[in-house]
């Protein structure tokens, strides 16, 4: 499919054609990748690794336990700590005060390791 770009202006708004065109195109991404945008999950991470994660979403949840970092080192590591019972985790990074939307951080030593804003 080739299409001509649209470009946006300041005060314009999305018709349904122009919608159902991004749709189609999602449709044959689908078709040839069978999978949409990107994938938040790590799978696995080998055992001491380090993963780079930049915030999109309020919820952090990884599984084994391990240490959020600051990568300039200037804030204290958040320890990370499964929960027995579900071998999963879950931190609020709202609740984080130097993790802004956007901001880069380090997790270090879990074996997976996902955002979502789902707690």
């Amino acid at each position: 499919m080739t299409t001509t770009p649209y470009w946006w202006s300041e005060g314009d708004e999305p018709t349904a054609a122009r919608l159902n065109g991004l749709i189609t195109a999602m449709d044959e991404i689908f078709a040839t990748t069978q999978d949409y945008g990107y994938q938040n999950a790590t799978n696995y991470i080998d055992t001491g690794g380090k993963a780079t994660f930049f915030k999109h979403a309020r919820y952090l949840h990884f599984g084994s336990s391990g240490t959020l970092e600051d990568p300039a080192a200037v804030e204290d590591d958040v320890t990370l700590n499964e929960d027995d019972d579900t071998g999963r985790g879950t931190v609020d990074l709202d609740d984080i005060d130097w993790i802004a939307t956007g901001a880069m951080f380090y997790v270090h030593g879990c074996n997976r390791v996902w955002m979502d804003n789902t707690p």
